[in-house]
């Protein structure tokens, strides 16, 4: 077949369909079919008369470089099919159990993740997930902040946020409590002062075995405190952010049986300070729990674009944005489908967290209800089966 014959064929052909590919795949895609289907309609050569050498010789280069760029198109095709097929399709009720790869904490790359080692999803059946014991979530009640703390059935630990600054108390009486001396993964989600607030004085206070924060900087004395105390006690760090080329989520490897995935943020700018927020999934056999940091609409519309829906399933969502009326979107609630919903809000706070129109698309969806400002500290067991509300 000529190669021209061949490039046609190729500018005929769809573009895959996968919401990751969507996202990234089709920049390249597009503009590859496009070169392609500009050089093919076009397909004469430059002074390419029957009687003149030269315009055959440039016919001759002209149908090489088609026969390249059509080439090229095709094999890039072939490759985005099949990362298609590997990241699978739309939402399923079932959970997708992508096999974390070990995370060396000792040495994150320059760009702060770790040395390639952070991993990225790979769909394995749910069985490879331990569900004896129990993974304890508990949600504090720091006000209008956020913070929660994890506790696997291994008896490794999580620190999620760390409230505003004189949360602190609050905090370490709890660690205390739970005899905690070491925190495995500390994640501040943003670098908003009511997720790190009280970070630096966590960090001065206990064993951190690795610290993620997003790409970001805030010209804040909470901000600047955290890093100070990171680098005085020499926590390897790691920026948590999915890049073009990842094909899913990373992977967060802290405790055995528990996969704990980094949906968000991508790689890029945001116009919220918001949408750079952390968003995880921490899995335990069956039973799963998402944190939604305090992304916004944008960051959820691009979360649901970028990666298969199975990877947001979760019985029990941690509100984005304190409840705010620009998180929890429909599609978003959707697709994560939880049974219950944590709101960490402070009483009467100035902000009106949390927003009506939230509250109602949450019980409108058939989900309970559960806030820091009416409830106090909430704790919740995962037992891979089933989640509870401990009283």
């Amino acid at each position: 077949m000529a190669f021209d014959n061949i490039a046609g064929l190729i500018v005929g052909l769809p573009a895959p369909s996968s919401p990751g590919l969507s996202f990234w795949g089709a920049t390249a895609y597009n503009r590859i079919m496009a070169q392609t289907r500009n050089r093919h309609t076009g397909a004469r050569a430059p002074g390419g008369s029957a009687g003149n050498r030269r315009g055959r010789r440039g016919g001759r280069a002209f149908a090489g470089r088609t026969a390249a760029i059509a080439a090229a198109a095709l094999l890039l095709l072939v490759l985005l099919f099949a990362a298609d097929a590997r990241l699978g399709g739309p939402l399923s009720h079932s959970y997708a159990t992508p096999q974390p790869t070990t995370t060396d904490a000792a040495t994150p790359s320059p760009a702060g993740t770790a040395d390639g080692e952070s991993g990225f999803a790979e769909e394995t059946p749910s069985a490879g997930l331990s569900s004896e014991g129990v993974l304890d979530v508990y949600f504090l009640d720091v006000g209008q902040a956020d913070c929660a703390f994890l506790e696997a059935p291994d008896g490794s630990t999580m620190l999620i946020d760390a409230g505003n600054r004189g949360d602190f108390p609050v905090i370490d009486a709890f660690l205390r409590a739970q005899d905690v001396e070491r925190l495995d993964v500390v994640v501040a989600t943003h670098a908003h002062a009511d997720h790190i607030g009280s970070m630096a004085e966590v960090i001065d206070s206990y064993d951190i075995g690795l610290f993620y924060r997003p790409d970001q900087t805030a010209e804040s004395n909470s901000f600047a405190d955290m890093l100070d105390a990171l680098a005085a006690r020499d926590v390897p760090v790691i920026i948590a952010k999915l890049l073009p080329t990842d094909t899913g989520p990373l992977c967060v490897d802290w405790a055995d049986g528990v996969e704990t995935l980094i949906l968000s943020p991508f790689d890029g700018t945001y116009s919220s300070a918001n949408d750079y927020s952390i968003v995880l999934r921490v899995r335990y056999g069956e039973t799963a729990v998402l944190f939604a940091g305090d992304a916004e609409t944008a960051a959820e519309r691009i979360l649901l674009k970028a990666l298969p829906h199975r990877y947001l399933l979760a019985d029990v969502l941690k509100v984005g944005h304190h409840g705010a009326s620009t998180s929890t979107c429909d599609a978003f609630l959707a697709a994560i489908d939880p049974e219950i919903a944590v709101i960490s809000c402070g009483a009467g706070n100035r902000y009106g967290h949390p927003s009506q129109g939230t509250l109602d698309r949450l019980r409108s969806a058939g989900v309970t209800v559960y806030r820091t400002d009416e409830d106090g500290q909430i704790h919740i067991a995962l037992d891979g089966t089933a989640v509870r509300v401990v009283e």
